[in-house]
């Protein structure tokens, strides 16, 4: 629009603000974006009355070209193609800004890997696109932004007490919760959520986001479907756990980690049946990190294979080096998702260390992730093809215990210690020993009852005659060196009346 004289334009002359500032003249061009849609209006204004050139126009018209243009670039760089919500530099972009009474909600669909190989890559791409939008309904008064795959922030600049925290992650849950409509097919989810708040004091956006994170994974650590609000307490398990992370492969690559062994007893004549090899961690700046810490990490982490090989050659290669044959017990964690490789890698070992097949035994959690009866017949097929023994693990406290010992091709079962540690104290604990062991009589299993604890408990699994015990009432876990050095004194460790390394 071009207007040279205001005074003869009856629309632009009412304008309240022509007559305030003057405005005489006007000359103006939409600032049009690629979908159609106008944005807002560049102009020139003269407070004389003037006509304008061509050239004016022209320049005019360009930085509206110009301007859209930039419009759409800004749109594009914070914004998710996919879903049309905010991208993560957005929050980038604002994550050093001071925000009071602002509460950040860190939005994690569950297993959503799963519904992604399933659907196809097309349909989960919709199905995310349909929860983007549910979400922003779901939560009007805040940002949406898509920070990852399936993994949602959403920022809300208000004051929100803790109860409307839990109302409003209600409607996230329920969000998600209702069936999308996925060519044609009912698809339902659900979702955890980590939630923080910086209350009525100024925090940075960036530590608000740290702290949703925390609060996320302690939700999902409680059984997925939850809220959790994050607490300051969390910080210091979060903190541990990164520098877990951190840390640990360096170990792997650097020697840091070590073996202990721990013997295995005839329950009956006290000798030696062999021992087990049992990782240990000496960090740094943590000291002594617990296996039980630092493995259920790595295994988040996808670092099992690496150390289930390390503990596979290093302990054998150590065994191997002993002065007289001992039977070796491993526990392998990363069987489900690598049994090939481990199969392959194992016949290295074997022909590396020259160790003696037979006294192997691999151990195989019964509560580790489920997987086929068939796979796992044919890995522990295959390591029996070796030459090599297999035991189930923690044996009773698994997902098909029976199916396990019936179908799979076992030498040996681990009576998980909950049962023995209960064993002298509770009749019911006891009964459920005596069937365990009657069942393994049945399938000709060896029976190793692990954590014995007292000279009672390895009295009673006499009396029960259960083959074997390991404990630290029968013998603590010792390096290498102590090991050699009992083997020379005693090979077999015969000890009838009590442990020899308690």
């Amino acid at each position: 629009m071009i207007i040279s004289n205001s005074r003869r334009h009856d629309v632009v002359c009412s304008l309240k603000v022509t007559k305030k500032l003057g405005i005489q003249a006007y000359a103006g061009a939409p600032i049009t974006l690629s979908s159609g849609t106008v944005f807002g209006t560049i102009c020139i204004l003269d407070n004389r009355p003037r006509s304008f050139t061509a050239s004016e126009v022209e320049h005019l018209q360009n930085m509206a070209s110009l301007l859209a243009n930039a419009i759409e670039l800004e749109y594009v760089n914070i914004h998710d193609p996919l879903t049309n919500a905010y991208n993560y530099s957005f929050l980038q972009q604002r994550a050093a800004s001071s925000l009071k009474e602002t509460t950040v909600f860190h939005v994690d669909i569950d297993h959503f890997k799963l519904h992604s190989d399933s659907l196809g890559l097309e349909d989960a791409n919709t199905l995310l696109h349909q929860l983007a939008d549910r979400l922003k309904q779901a939560v009007p008064e805040g940002l949406s932004v898509r920070i990852s795959g399936d993994e949602f922030i959403l920022l809300v600049e208000q004051p929100l007490t803790e109860s409307g925290i839990q109302r409003l992650s209600e409607r996230i849950h329920t969000a998600c919760g209702q069936p999308f409509s996925i060519s044609r097919r009912p698809v339902r989810l659900t979702c955890s959520i980590g939630a923080s708040a910086s209350a009525d004091q100024d925090i940075q956006l960036d530590e608000l986001l740290q702290q949703a994170a925390i609060a996320l994974q302690e939700a999902k650590k409680r059984g997925y479907d939850q809220t959790v609000l994050y607490e300051p307490g969390m910080h210091t398990s979060y903190s541990y756990k990164r520098t877990i992370i951190r840390d640990l492969p360096e170990a792997l690559r650097s020697g840091r980690l070590s073996l202990v062994y721990q013997p295995q007893f005839h329950t009956a004549s006290g000798e030696l049946r062999g021992v087990e090899a049992l990782i240990r961690w000496h960090h740094p700046e943590l000291g002594n990190v617990s296996p039980s810490d630092f493995l259920p990490i790595a295994e988040e982490a996808g670092l099992m294979h690496a150390i289930d090989r390390w503990v596979i050659f290093e302990s054998c290669r150590q065994i191997a080096s002993l002065s007289v044959p001992v039977g070796l017990a491993i526990n392998v964690s990363s069987f489900p998702s690598k049994g090939e490789y481990l199969i392959s890698y194992i016949k290295e070992v074997l022909k590396e260390t020259e160790i003696d097949p037979s006294l192997l035994e691999f151990e195989l959690t019964e509560t580790s992730a489920p997987l086929s009866i068939e796979n796992l017949k044919s890995f522990i097929e295959s390591l029996r093809g070796l030459g090599v023994r297999t035991a189930l693990d923690d044996f009773g406290t698994g997902y098909s215990s029976l199916t396990y010992i019936q179908q799979l091709p076992l030498h040996s079962l681990k009576l998980d210690r909950s049962f023995i540690a209960s064993l002298n104290g509770s009749f019911q604990s006891e009964k459920i020993v005596e069937q365990m062991l009657a069942v393994a009589e049945l399938f000709e299993l060896d029976v190793i009852a692990e954590g014995v604890e007292t000279s009672s408990q390895w009295s009673r699994l006499r009396e029960l005659r259960c083959g074997y015990v390991q404990g630290f009432y029968c013998a603590k876990p010792v390096s290498l060196p102590i090991l050699a050095a009992y083997l020379k004194h005693d090979p077999t460790f015969s000890n009838e009346t009590g442990p020899p390394l308690a």
